[in-house]
């Protein structure tokens, strides 16, 4: 099994609006990462390989 990337961003302390923001974009990343995939391989299992990051914060 190959092992995913993981990327780490040190965001510090800050304010939780903000580091709720900064997660819901990811989120929103991953869903389109996600749906153009599918559109451009609808044969291939949805969860195709490189079809998400994961992310540390």
């Amino acid at each position: 099994m190959d092992k995913q990337p993981v990327i780490f961003t040190d965001l510090g302390i800050i304010e939780y609006k903000k580091a709720w923001d900064y997660q819901e974009d990811l989120l929103q990343k991953n869903i389109f990462i996600k749906s153009e995939a599918r559109k451009n391989t609808p044969e291939l299992n949805p969860r195709v390989k490189d079809t998400k990051s994961f992310t540390l914060l």
